[in-house]
């Protein structure tokens, strides 16, 4: 990285260093995930405070210091505010932001993944979609842009349509008929459309879906369970969704 690079970003994480100080863990559109300080930040005064808030999304320039760079000025794109006036929203978001520190790598350049982080942010703060719908439709998303892409529309093994008996086996890639599958759990009806609803619907559209309560966070549960079995990665605030 150049001294005085322009990288549009999102902060992930905000920590408290030295006396004034903060560490950001910023997801890039141009070079993924980075460390960067930024200086003075905690002081009344500063003005650069609203670059080192979480959610903060801006045009961050950053030189290059040693193993972080330093944020030396920030355009504001947008704070998402509004998403910690909501504690289920902002849960989801924190969620949404620990997917990306710890299931990406530093580094790793991937425009697709910042445009998926982006949608997130925006479907939580800005549309009426119903929080659960827009995690579902982010772990769908995330899953198949980190190559673990799950059928839900046909059998993942045999590729027909399922009928009858429908089982969830997201470690072998998806649905599967009762023929095919030789683990998982059954899926009442129910949630195997909120799993093919969802999937099939664009984020910008997710509004539009009503799902019904205890069935949407039961679908929530299985695709964080696929993230898990999938990636490996525990993550801590979604649990005060589930």
């Amino acid at each position: 990285m150049q001294d005085g690079i322009i990288l549009n970003a999102i902060v992930l994480k905000s920590t408290d260093f030295g006396e004034a100080d903060k560490l950001l863990q910023l997801y890039t559109a141009e070079e993924g995930r980075i460390g960067a300080f930024i200086r003075g930040v905690r002081k009344d005064k500063a003005k650069l405070k609203f670059a080192g808030q979480p959610f903060c999304l801006g045009e961050y320039i950053i030189s290059r210091r040693g193993a972080n760079g330093v944020v030396t000025n920030c355009t504001l794109t947008d704070s998402f505010f509004d998403l910690t006036m909501d504690m289920s929203r902002y849960y989801a978001a924190c969620t949404v932001s620990e997917t990306f520190l710890y299931c990406t790598e530093e580094g790793f350049s991937d425009p697709r993944l910042f445009v998926l982080l982006l949608k997130a942010f925006k479907e939580l703060c800005y549309s009426g979609a119903d929080t659960e719908t827009v995690l579902c439709k982010f772990f769908m998303d995330f899953l198949r842009l980190s190559g673990y892409k799950l059928s839900f529309d046909r059998c993942a093994v045999c590729g027909v349509e399922p009928y009858g008996k429908i089982i969830a086996d997201f470690r072998h890639g998806g649905v599967m008929c009762a023929s095919c599958a030789s683990g998982g759990h059954a899926l009442s009806v129910q949630i195997y459309n909120n799993l093919r609803f969802i999937n099939n619907t664009d984020f910008e559209q997710l509004s539009t879906l009503r799902l019904t309560g205890e069935s949407l966070k039961e679908t929530l549960r299985l695709l964080y369970a696929a993230q898990k079995d999938n990636l490996g990665v525990n993550l801590k605030t979604i649990t005060n969704l589930l």
